[in-house]
């Protein structure tokens, strides 16, 4: 079996990463509250500097993204108990979103700009409630490109 990294950051990597690109978009659109409008606040000062912002990052990220969540995939794949690799990140919510945060906690030191930096670490707290919300979609996206 290939791993995560190879299979998404192969001959489709443009794909996954317009795909995963608006995946973000459009879950940030729908996030709510004082969080919900602090990120959407990041995210439009982050576009200010560079439209492109969510997916350079992306592109930047998935190598790092995709080896963190392999191990998940290799799960999924080997036990075959779950309809949708969607549907296993939820049923492993807890891990999965350890990992998630993991790589993105490491990178975040390295955000560029102040004013995404500053939310990242006012939100941080927060972020394992919006991950977990969305989990089925990130599994769905994966596995369009991955299966």
């Amino acid at each position: 079996m290939t791993d995560l990294k190879s299979t998404l950051t192969g001959a489709n990597r443009d794909a996954v990463v317009s795909d995963m690109a608006a995946f973000i978009e459009s879950s940030v659109a729908g996030l709510s509250g004082f969080t919900g409008m602090a990120i959407k606040g990041a995210v439009k000062a982050a576009r200010k500097a560079d439209q492109n912002v969510i997916s350079k990052g992306v592109n930047r990220l998935l190598p790092e993204f995709s080896d963190a969540l392999d191990p998940h995939w290799r799960n999924y794949r080997e036990n075959g108990t779950h309809s949708g690799f969607g549907d296993y990140l939820e049923a492993h919510r807890a891990e999965v979103t350890d990992s998630i945060l993991a790589v993105a906690d490491r990178n975040a030191d390295n955000i560029d700009q102040p004013a995404v930096a500053k939310v990242y670490s006012s939100v941080r707290g927060k972020l394992t409630g919006i991950i977990n919300d969305h989990l089925g979609g990130l599994g769905a996206v994966i596995e369009k490109h991955a299966a």
